[in-house]
């Protein structure tokens, strides 16, 4: 919620006084304005600095602002604070705003909080909004005194008021954090809308968001897509993104993988990892674009290098496979260890099996237990599936049944077929607890649902023997009939001898 803009904004000429006359005042404010909108202020300076001489507020402002980023000349946030202290104590609004900017962020000065809110506020009660905005973020962040969000609240409602879709955004935003309000999703849709309005780029994409879930307002797909593609216009790499996975789910558009990786790869150019490493799955799996290993880890470099810690693990799965690369455990289990580090649970899954398996490092069950486990907590299935095994077998030591039992539960919550299928298994043995044949079944038919072809398999014996289930042939063969169309050559014989 920071605004941090010490730059030439639209002003408009402050009243004439000064030593010169009224002419050559507005010769020269006009001057410094026209060469200034058209970037040449090597020209400008002096007709701005002149105006300022002559005690124009606007060519003080100008004048700090040439010296304060560097235009023409080199950086001097020393002269850039003189000119703003001219310029504010001729009454310019934005002089005193950018003035606030130098010593809230300690530019070229000490940072001094209660100076930046005294300058703030004069600015803000000239009506500049920016300056209403960022006195908002003094109490809203606590910066030199107590946080008051209601005060926060009070001045970033004013900045929306006059017009500045960052302060929309941030009173919208305050409305969702339910930071000193009551949480009110509908008033916040109403703020983002209007930050929206005003090219406020995250007003977008939040706004987008909010229609898209049905937060507040009606879920409204196309609604959402709307505000997402204005949110990607604005540059804003997480609309791009939302638009991508809309494009992947349907949701208010055709299905469109092409799309969906066009939009992943704006989301990329824009600096949101999350788009580089969706873009990079598309060409590993070959969806929607050619199958390509050496563009797919271009992306995950790419989304690596944004902090994007699942980039990273997929960089770590394709050295581990030799996919696009030669195979290297060595450098797989770097790029696992980075996207671990950055709690990217693939990353702490794909080291904890070359910990099990010894890829790489020697084999230490205890470390791949920890790994697998911060896996599963990062609510990554294939973690708490192999935790299952490892437990189950007694790969560290002894079997334990219950923890077995307890992570085969967790992993087929997160919908992995194999630990639904094994958890099915042990309540139909009765491995470590009393057999429970219906729990057997509920587990073997998710598991069958999400296309595990032995679970498939398991269900049609259960309904073609004297399992203690009542026989059912007909139920019987649509499994086997399932995992044949799977590809388990039993579940073909299986389901040719229940038909004979």
């Amino acid at each position: 919620m920071k605004i941090r803009l010490l730059g030439l904004a639209a002003a408009c000429l402050t009243a004439l006084s000064g030593c010169g006359t009224e002419d050559e005042v507005a010769e020269n404010v006009r001057q410094c304005e026209v060469l200034a909108e058209a970037d040449n202020y090597a020209e400008a300076f002096s007709f701005c600095r002149r105006a300022c001489d002559l005690k124009d507020g606007y060519g003080c402002l100008v004048t700090g602002i040439i010296y304060g980023a560097g235009y023409g000349m080199n950086q001097d946030y020393l002269q850039a604070k003189k000119y703003m202290e001219k310029a504010c104590d001729l009454n310019n609004s934005q002089g005193c705003y950018n003035l606030g900017v130098i010593y809230d962020d300690g530019m070229g000065v000490k940072q001094d909080y209660q100076q930046a809110e005294t300058l703030y506020r004069k600015a803000c009660d000239g009506k500049d909004a920016l300056a209403c905005n960022n006195l908002g973020n003094i109490f809203y962040y606590g910066k030199g005194r107590n946080v008051d969000y209601t005060e926060a609240g009070n001045y970033f409602k004013k900045s929306c008021e006059l017009n500045f879709g960052g302060g929309c955004f941030n009173y919208g935003k305050m409305y969702i954090d339910a930071a000193g309000v009551n949480q009110d999703l509908k008033q916040s849709a109403v703020y983002l809308e209007k930050a929206c309005d005003m090219n406020n780029a995250a007003g977008c994409f939040i706004a987008g968001r909010q229609y898209f879930e049905g937060a507040g307002v009606q879920q409204d797909y196309s609604l959402a897509n709307q505000f997402f593609e204005k949110a990607c216009n604005l540059k804003e790499g997480e609309g791009c993104y939302a638009l991508a996975n809309s494009f992947i789910q349907a949701a208010g558009v055709e299905q469109d993988y092409g799309k969906a990786v066009y939009y992943n790869d704006l989301a990329c150019s824009l600096n949101f990892g999350q788009g580089c490493t969706g873009a990079g799955r598309f060409f590993e799996e070959g969806v929607g674009v050619e199958r390509d290993y050496i563009s797919a880890g271009n992306y995950y470099n790419s989304a690596c290098a944004l902090n994007n810690g699942e980039g990273c693990a997929y960089i770590g799965e394709l050295y581990y496979e030799g996919k696009g690369v030669s195979k290297d455990f060595n450098k797989a289990n770097i790029y696992f260890e980075k996207g671990c580090n950055m709690d990217a649970g693939f990353g702490c899954f794909g080291l904890g099996i070359s910990y099990e398996n010894g890829n790489g490092v020697d084999q230490d069950y205890a470390k791949a237990i920890q790994l697998h486990d911060k896996a599963c907590d990062l609510n990554e299935g294939r973690g708490c599936h192999n935790l299952g095994n490892i437990y189950l077998n007694g790969d560290a030591g002894t079997p334990d049944y219950a923890k077995a039992s307890q992570y085969f539960s967790r992993a087929c919550d997160l919908n992995n077929e194999l630990s639904c299928n094994n958890l099915g298994v042990m309540y139909l043995n009765g491995t470590g607890f009393k057999a429970d044949l219906g729990k057997a079944v509920n587990y073997m038919d998710k598991a069958c649902s999400m296309n595990n072809d032995v679970a498939c398999v398991n269900l049609g014996l259960i309904y073609s023997e004297d399992s203690g289930m009542e026989k059912d042939p007909a139920k019987a063969g649509e499994y086997f009939d399932r995992a044949c169309k799977l590809g388990n050559e039993k579940g073909c014989d299986l389901a040719g001898e229940i038909k004979e």
